[in-house]
């Protein structure tokens, strides 16, 4: 069988299997929906990676005709998604790509799946999230607990979706690390934590959506805007925080002490806490991470290092 025949072939034959996967979802009521995300886009990057971007997209195509054919919109919303995070992973890891960028498009995937289902498409797809706050809002009151004063409720639920959109990128990413492994395809190597450095164009994203989420929450603009940049502001003040605490411990690590990094780096968490608030905290860990990825601190301490 000569290379050409077993594109094609092996192309095919992903096709069919989702025909069946989708036929056997339509049965059995769309309860696949929520895993094709995790489940389409791993055989599609390995088809992506022994052959040509070209036929992954051909692949990607057929996949969406034939959902439409046999699925709910909302299914087909998810395949077609699903499909094209596979294409464009493995067209990125075909060109060598790094770990970082692979896994920001598998969790970007998942986040336009959220910011859809939950935001734009919200009475399509049956979710409100008006009603997901009001009724956990009447649960706090029959358990009598009290919010903690500066903490918002949509936060909690938007945090909520990004942790998810996460940890399904996660699964892709690691999903694939393994399968390339066991097939011993070559994959990026993993970097240390400490080389790890926020974006400057995440760091600018966030520069314009913090204000702007203040100022539609304090004049109460109330639309479908406030919710959308909602959820973007809490992803982005949630990987600032990642990078902003990464970026506290490295540098407190290397000024400190040899052997009382550990400790200097708790009595400032906790003087902070203290002066401040726990969620003032969180936002001063924010902030640094968005100024470490236009200034990068720990580069700066690795030169004066040396």
């Amino acid at each position: 069988m000569n290379n050409r025949t077993k594109e094609i072939t092996h192309g095919a034959l992903y096709i069919a299997l989702i025909g069946v996967l989708l036929i056997l979802n339509r049965q059995l009521g769309n309860i696949f929906n929520e895993y094709l995300l995790w489940i389409l886009p791993v055989p599609l990057i390995l088809y992506t990676q022994n052959y040509s971007v070209k036929s992954a997209l051909l692949v990607v195509i057929a996949g969406t005709l034939l959902a439409v054919f046999v699925s709910t919109f909302t299914t087909v919303f998810y395949v077609g998604i699903s499909l094209l995070v596979g294409l464009v992973y493995g067209a990125a890891l075909k060109k060598g790509r790094s770990n970082a960028e692979l896994f920001t498009i598998a969790v970007s995937g998942s986040l336009i799946i959220n910011l859809f289902t939950y935001v734009f498409w919200a009475s399509l797809f049956g979710y409100s999230i008006q009603e997901d706050i009001d009724f956990i809002n009447q649960l706090l009151e029959v358990m009598k607990f009290d919010m903690p004063n500066g903490w918002d409720l949509s936060w909690i639920i938007y945090a909520s979706y990004f942790v998810s959109s996460l940890m399904e990128g996660f699964l892709i990413h690691m999903i694939t690390f393994f399968v390339f492994k066991k097939m011993k395809i070559p994959f990026p190597q993993f970097k240390n934590i400490d080389q790890l450095k926020m974006p400057v164009w995440l760091a600018v994203i966030g520069v314009i959506v913090f204000p702007l989420y203040i100022y539609l929450m304090m004049n109460n603009v109330s639309s479908k805007l406030t919710e959308a940049v909602s959820m973007i502001n809490i992803v982005v003040f949630m990987v600032s925080l990642f990078f902003g605490y990464i970026t506290v411990m490295y540098c407190t690590r290397k000024m400190a002490v040899e052997g009382r990094s550990v400790l200097i780096v708790v009595l400032l968490i906790v003087a902070l806490a203290l002066c401040f608030g726990l969620v003032s905290l969180l936002y001063i860990l924010a902030l640094i991470g968005i100024v470490d990825g236009f200034v990068d601190f720990k580069e700066k301490i690795r030169r004066l290092k040396q």
